[in-house]
């Protein structure tokens, strides 16, 4: 993560904690101890701590500026953590101060596990009188310290001209966030004097509540210190805005460019999110953010975060279904959109299955969840979330295997991060275990937080993997790098699938039923809907869609014939037509006997009898 030292400082120490050199004013429980899960210079650290229901405990460490000389300002940088079992007084905890002459006030935390809540929080309190009114609480963000995890902890102070004068200036950062941002401060020594202390002393010896609150050990643990002095402060962050971004919808992978003002320079300094889902800032100017739609994007309002505060966009960013392949014609192709690999985001405990965790023999690291790091085989060997360090003669090496066939475009840089020492790194980015053009290898010097960009293009094929290896310049010492690769992944394109539908004709009697058949070729392993129109509805009527089930080559379509006349039916899967005819027929009836007619013939046998019997009679 990015440091927030004033540019240009003056070191006046680093400190990895292998001894107590340079040190005064240390107890007994000031003890060396190792802890490979540090995440700055393992192994060493400086360890404090109290037994549980001790009333005594802890340890003061005193560092004095050399020759005791004060400056008008003081920056530090150390990587702190407790233990998990920490509890914690009551009021504050102190933890260290930064003082001079008559001037003595320290950063503590506040709240916590016997405050009622499940953390802590950092703050400043005054112990001199006629400088502070009253502590100094988180006034930008929460600043969340968490019992057991390691974090890294920056404080500066510049000290007013006089104690009347208002232009002292009191900052504190988190993990590299800002917490607290005090200007217009008074805060020097009775004549103006400036600071040439920095002591640790949680002050636990002798406190009230010690003996019954610490019902367990409690411990704090320092990796490495660094102080410096005279940098060039910049001003009070604003907090951002965003006046739009470009385009305003997209699939999954599509980049967006944000503008607006006050972004973070850095782009570790800019949180992205977009509905809540974060995002990966892939380039930063105050004015211009650049970024893409995660895999996991939705549609909603853009999202801008930084130390100073947070801007919302005024409309929202629409997330689109990408073509899925296949062009219209009912294909089963590629093309289905791009994945994005984002190491800082995709970070995780877990090896693979797309990022992998080594050492330079290609073995597994092993991670450590208390520190979120991945350990390697030899001291310092590492990566976490953002950077990794090399071993002394072995690489730390991230590796990503490609999901499919198609093509990568790899960004990133590769910086210094810890600018206290060392002869710098050698980076490189690798395909399948070959150097690949534009993949260095690059020389990083010691101091070089610009460092070196990298933006490539490479064609690849299932089971390819590119390597992100960082060596040693020969002294493994102070070599913590900035690691943050970003792989946007394109599928190869597949052939559109041909189909070919046809359609028989048909000619029915209104008012009936009838079939038509309709075929596919070649035949598909899945099932085919296709979509069915008739011209004229009156004349014939056919249903919305028809199914060819999987591997059959033709289905029935029942036809119902209206009004004589002739339609047009037409058959559609993706880009393949068909049409037939079918003609209604008007119904052909037998013709009924005209009323007008006359009258059929009296049969003669019947007209023979009928006069016989009318002659007997009369007789």
């Amino acid at each position: 993560m990015a440091y927030n030292e004033p540019a240009n400082s003056t070191q006046l120490l680093n400190h990895p904690f292998n001894d107590k050199s340079g040190f005064s004013g240390f107890i007994a429980s000031a003890t060396i101890m190792p802890d490979s899960s540090a995440p700055f210079s393992p192994a060493n650290c400086i360890r404090s701590r109290i037994e549980a229901f001790d009333g005594q405990g802890g340890m003061q460490a005193d560092w004095y500026t050399p020759g005791v000389i004060s400056y008008p300002d003081m920056y530090c940088r150390f990587w702190w953590r407790t233990n998990p079992q920490f509890q914690g007084r009551i009021v504050a905890n102190k933890m260290f101060f930064m003082r001079g002459f008559g001037t003595n006030g320290y950063f503590g935390m506040f709240g916590g596990p016997n405050a009622g809540n499940a953390n802590f929080y950092m703050a400043m309190g005054i112990n001199t009188s006629g400088l502070l009114d009253a502590n100094l609480y988180p006034n930008v963000s929460g600043g969340t310290l968490v019992p057991g995890v390691w974090h890294m902890i920056e404080a500066y102070i510049k000290c007013s001209t006089t104690r009347s004068s208002n232009n002292g200036i009191i900052r504190w950062w988190v993990n590299g966030n800002l917490v607290g941002d005090y200007t217009g401060m008074n805060y020097c020594g009775p004549n103006g004097e400036g600071l040439y202390n920095w002591t640790w002393s949680e002050t636990w010896d002798g406190a009230q509540d010690m003996g019954r609150s610490n019902t367990v050990a409690w411990e704090h643990w320092i990796d490495h210190l660094y102080i410096s002095t005279g940098g060039t402060v910049t001003p009070s962050p604003q907090p951002p805005t965003i006046s739009s971004f470009t385009p305003t919808s997209g699939p999954v992978g599509t980049p967006i460019t944000i503008v607006g003002t006050n972004f973070d320079p850095s782009p570790s300094g800019n949180a992205i999110t977009i509905n809540n889902v974060a995002c990966t800032t892939l380039g930063a100017v105050p004015t211009q953010l650049n970024t893409a739609v995660p895999n996991n994007g939705t549609s909603g309002q853009v999202k801008v975060v930084t130390s100073a505060g947070t801007a919302l966009s005024s409309t929202n960013f629409t997330v689109t279904v990408p073509d899925p392949g296949g062009g219209t014609g009912g294909g089963t192709g590629g093309g289905a959109g791009t994945t994005t690999g984002t190491f800082t985001t995709d970070f995780s405990g877990t090896q693979g299955p797309r990022w992998y965790y080594l050492n330079q023999d290609g073995t597994q690291m092993t991670y450590s969840s208390g520190s979120q790091l991945w350990q390697g085989t030899q001291l310092y060997q590492g990566i976490w979330n953002g950077g990794c360090h090399p071993g002394a003669t072995s690489a730390a090496v991230l590796k990503y295997v490609v999901p499919g066939t198609g093509s990568v475009r790899i960004t990133g840089n590769y910086a210094d991060v810890d600018t206290g020492g060392g002869n710098g790194v050698i980076c490189s980015i690798k395909k399948n275990g070959a150097a690949l053009t534009g993949g260095g290898p690059f020389a990083i010097s010691n101091g070089d937080t610009a460092g070196q960009s990298y933006d490539i293009t490479n064609s690849v094929t299932d089971g390819d993997y590119f390597t992100f290896e960082v060596a040693s310049g020969g002294d493994n010492n102070y070599d913590s790098t900035r690691l943050n690769p970003v792989i946007v992944y394109t599928p190869q394109s597949q052939p559109e699938e041909v189909i070919t539908l046809t359609l028989t004709s048909i000619s029915i009697t209104e008012g009936s039923q009838g079939l038509v058949t309709l075929t596919i070729s070649p035949t598909r392993a899945t099932d085919s809907i296709i979509t069915l129109e008739s011209s004229d509805s009156t004349i014939a009527s056919v249903p919305a869609t028809a199914t060819i089930l999987a591997n059959a080559s033709s289905v029935g379509i029942n036809i119902v014939a209206g009004v004589p006349g002739t339609a047009t039916v037409t058959a559609t899967l993706g880009a393949s037509t068909t049409t037939s005819t079918v003609t209604s027929v008007e119904e052909v009836v037998d013709p009924e006997p005209d009323p007008e007619d006359p009258d059929p013939p009296v049969s003669p046998t019947l007209s023979a009898y009928t006069d016989f019997l009318l002659a007997y009679r009369w007789f």
